[in-house]
Parts: C-alpha cells; sequence; structure tokens
C-alpha cells in the first residue's frame, strides 16, 4: 500500500504538471518517476499475490497428501481381508500412491517457487532501500550546499531558502548586485536538483498600506523568478511566485529588527511528490 500511494501521488503530481502545461522536460521527468513508482508497487503486489497463491496451493496439497495417505492405509487393511479385495487394493493404492507422488512433486515446486520468490522479495528490498538511502543522502548534500549559501529551515512543505532584507532597495522590487550573486550561488544549486518545483514568496514588514505592500512583494518575488528563468535558464515549469504583504512576520512589527526579519524572500523547495 505504501508504494501504490506513493505512486498515485506521483500521477497525481504528474497530471497538474500536464494540466498546468508546464515544460516537457520537467513533466517527463514526473512521468518517468511515477512509471518507477508504479512498476515498483506493481512488482511487489504481483510477489506478494503470487506467494499468497502459492502458500493457498501448498496448505492444499498437504491437506490431499493426508487424505491420499489415510486412502493407502484404509487400501491396505482391505487387500488383507480377501485375494479379491487384495487385488482391488493393490489397484487403488497404486493409484493413490500415483496421486501421492504426483501431489509431492507439486508441493517441491511450490516450495521452490516460493524460495525464488522470497529471494526476489529480498532483492527488491535492498533496491528500494538503496533509493531511500541515495535520496536521503542527496536530499542532506542540498541542504548543506544552501546552508552555505543562506538561511535555511524545515518545514511541511519542504526546505526554505530566507534571503532576509538584501536583495533590494527599501520600496523597491529591482535586485541589488549582491543579491544577483547571492541568487546565482542558489541558480547552481537548482541546476543539480531539477525534480523540486520552487515556490518563490515575497513579504514585507507592516509599514506603508496594505496594498502597498501586497503589490510590493508579489513584484520582489516575481523578480526572483525572472532572474532564475531569464539569467540563469532554468526551466519556467518549475517555479511559481506569489507575495504574502505583512501578512505572515517573523518578528514583532513594533521594533526595527523585527520589521527587518519581516522583510524577507523565500524561496521554498518544494518536496516531490
Amino acid at each position: 500500500p505504501k508504494a501504490l500511494q506513493a505512486a498515485r501521488t506521483a500521477l497525481r503530481s504528474t497530471q497538474r504538471s500536464f494540466a498546468q502545461a508546464v515544460n516537457p522536460k520537467g513533466i517527463t521527468l514526473l512521468a518517468h518517476r511515477t512509471v518507477r513508482l508504479a512498476v515498483k508497487a506493481r512488482g511487489l503486489a504481483e510477489q506478494r499475490s503470487a506467494a499468497a497463491a502459492l502458500a493457498a496451493e501448498r496448505r492444499a496439497h498437504r491437506r490431499e497428501v493426508a487424505r491420499y495417505k489415510r486412502a493407502l492405509a484404509e487400501a491396505e487393511a482391505a487387500a488383507v481381508r480377501s485375494s479379491e479385495q487384495a487385488r482391488m487394493a493393490r489397484e487403488a493404492e497404486q493409484k493413490t500412491r500415483k496421486k501421492l507422488e504426483r501431489t509431492q512433486q507439486l508441493m517441491l515446486r511450490a516450495n521452490q517457487e516460493a524460495d525464488r520468490l522470497a529471494r526476489l522479495k529480498t532483492v527488491a528490498e535492498k533496491k528500494v532501500r538503496s533509493a531511500e538511502d541515495q535520496a536521503a543522502a542527496f536530499y542532506a548534500r542540498l541542504h548543506n550546499a544552501l546552508g552555505h549559501i543562506a538561511e535555511i529551515h524545515q518545514s511541511d512543505r519542504g526546505l526554505v531558502v530566507n534571503l532576509p532584507d538584501m536583495l533590494f532597495d527599501s520600496g523597491k522590487a529591482r535586485l541589488r548586485p549582491r543579491a544577483r550573486e547571492v541568487l546565482s550561488r542558489i541558480a547552481g544549486v537548482l541546476l543539480v536538483a531539477p525534480e523540486y518545483h520552487l515556490s518563490i514568496e515575497g513579504h514585507t514588514d507592516n509599514t506603508g498600506s496594505k496594498a502597498i505592500n501586497l503589490a510590493l512583494s508579489i513584484a520582489r518575488a516575481q523578480s526572483v523568478k525572472d532572474f532564475f528563468i531569464n539569467k540563469k535558464n532554468l526551466p519556467s515549469g518549475r517555479f511559481t511566485a506569489t507575495g504574502y504583504g505583512s501578512a505572515r512576520p517573523l518578528g514583532s512589527n513594533d521594533d526595527p529588527k523585527g520589521r527587518q526579519k519581516n522583510r524577507r524572500v523565500e524561496i521554498v523547495l518544494l518536496y516531490p511528490e
């Protein structure tokens, strides 16, 4: 069920990306990942189904063996009572032995198949663990690389890169030269993580009207998005840009330090679905 749920989640993500007409390369990556997860889920399901069927077959064979043994004992007892009965019993005995031998052969093959499936399951589990370990190691490297560039923290949605009040002049949405340098370094990291989609989110303090702050936060988020797309040639389908104005403060707007903390742009590397 866990593997199937992962495949379904990846499929929904691929369908949403297709419906939103994101870039073909991004859709292709999502589609390939969906197929891999679906194949894995189907393989596990087929293995479990086959194992269950084999177990049922083995139980049925054991019951048949017991039944044939009882029939064999009865036939041998009947053979003692009379010669005619003994002849008939011998014939019945021969038939029963043949059936018993056939059932034992079937049981042997079932055991061999069960062993083969068990080995396949072990190999599949090792591959899954290896893939998970590789993904965890890659995420750790990504976390470390971004941590050397800017302040980062985890969230329910993914890894958040917090770019504080350093990208823009007051009241402006044009990137400073220093901001371009930092964003260039971030873009270099994003190039090796094409499976991540990014939500660029602008925030302001509460100085000025809500309408002006909202418009400014949206414009700043869009400036960062445009830089990644136009200057660093990253696929536009990986990005969304939005602004929240002063609606999501990190600090108090009652003092300069708090307001400075609230003036920021956050780049959220969304967890792959």
